[in-house]
């Protein structure tokens, strides 16, 4: 690979990157376990999958106790009453749009 004008610039990330280092966002020390491939999580956030990169980080929710066990247990809960509900108000805004078309459905 060959860059023109820029050698100084890749020169000065390069030196920055041997010196500091980088933020590794997705390794083990960031989530702390190593039951996980990071890129699993990395790819479930990329793919703005964050329900499943959650549970790829705290792994099994009863293993964390039964406290944390029923958190996780609401929040699906709320999770799919909430898919339930976008279902059902999609449904009902099309039947007032088809109403609306059709004259109030009059006969």
């Amino acid at each position: 690979m060959h860059l023109r004008g820029e050698t100084s610039t890749v020169a000065r990330c390069c030196q920055s990157v041997s010196e500091r280092g980088f933020v590794n966002y997705f390794g083990p020390q960031r989530f702390g376990s190593q039951m996980i491939r990071s890129f699993h999580v990395g790819s479930a956030i990329l793919e703005r999958r964050f329900d499943d990169a959650v549970r790829l980080i705290l792994g099994d929710a009863s293993s964390l106790g039964s406290e944390v066990s029923k958190v996780v247990a609401a929040a699906a809960e709320i999770a799919a009453a909430r898919s339930r509900l976008e279902a059902q108000t999609y449904e009902a805004q099309r039947f007032l749009r088809e109403r609306r078309q059709t004259g109030g459905g009059h006969s």
